[in-house]
């Protein structure tokens, strides 16, 4: 395989991840507590505002340098956005004090109401739901995902001890339309880490590598549904270029950090390698230098 040279986003878009605080609804045991907690004070209303406006200013900024004035894409995150007790009142706000170059969004878990669900839709919001096998409420979830599907993706939070739930899963959205990207958790892949000993990275079997590789085989050839049977299923069935028959051993032995990565946000790379730009959702290299997927 060629070295990837280097990787640029097609979207044209100025993100800003805001990150609104700590308070989740979940307790995930691959979250770190950095990322999450259940007692960070919540930021008041007036301090929502003026940093929009700051927000605003900054990008009015760099539009002054632009040639080709991108769009805005606000995107809330967390711990869990919407748990927020000002969010739907500021977002709602923020779309009323906003010109038609920005957009709002979120990550979220998903763990919320049908009546906030739709007030989502009524506000236009687009973004991310994560799923998480740890968490509770997950039939609910799962039927926000789908009633969301227009404008959310969702990321599949491919835990080693719920593989085979996290498959199924994927393949439940499939059938029904909406977008999804597998996602391992963690990129080390040292059995002594920190990370590792932690709990924040997983190590994956070698038949859980196998799937993995495979499912992006399948997504370039969407051939067969066989990728969503249990992964004990998968390991007779031959078909063709993904039977596990065809995997090299050493393909097999390779850890997640060797299998590349996806952008979590679901937008297409252009890959540079040599002189050619290629456009991919799967980045098989993540040696390349000089790249930060966020500041």
């Amino acid at each position: 395989m060629k070295t990837i040279d280097a990787i640029k986003d097609v979207n044209a878009k100025f993100q800003i991840i805001w990150d609104l605080g700590r308070k989740c609804t979940y307790s995930c045991s691959y979250c770190p507590p950095h990322r999450q907690n259940k007692f960070a004070p919540y930021v008041g209303m007036d301090e929502l505002k003026n940093t929009l406006e700051f927000v605003k200013d900054y990008c009015d900024i760099y539009d002054f340098y632009r040639v080709e004035k991108p769009m805005k894409s606000v995107s809330f995150t967390g711990g869990e956005p919407t748990v927020h007790p000002e969010f739907f009142k500021f977002v709602d706000w923020a779309k009323g004090n906003s010109t038609e170059d920005y957009d709002f969004g979120l990550t979220t878990n998903g763990a919320f109401s049908k009546r906030r669900a739709q007030q989502i839709k009524d506000l236009n919001l687009c973004g991310t739901i994560s799923y998480h096998p740890e968490g509770n409420m997950k039939d609910h979830v799962i039927e926000n995902m789908v009633l969301l599907k227009d404008r959310f993706k969702v990321n599949v939070m491919f835990h080693k001890d719920y593989f085979n739930e996290c498959i199924l899963l994927c393949g439940y959205l499939w059938k029904n339309g909406v977008r999804f990207i597998p996602r391992v958790i963690g990129d080390e892949e040292d059995e002594e880490s920190y990370g590792v000993k932690a709990g924040y990275a997983h190590i994956y079997t070698k038949d859980q590598m196998t799937w993995l590789r495979r499912y992006w085989e399948w997504k370039k050839l969407n051939s067969t549904e066989d990728i969503f049977k249990p992964i004990e299923q998968q390991l007779i069935i031959a078909t063709d270029i993904m039977s596990v028959s065809n995997v090299p051993e050493i393909l097999m032995q390779e850890t997640q950090k060797s299998l590349g990565r996806p952008c979590c946000g679901g937008r297409c790379f252009e890959s540079k390698i040599d002189t050619n730009w290629y456009k991919t959702e799967m980045l098989e290299d993540t040696n390349f230098k000089g790249w930060n997927c966020m500041v």
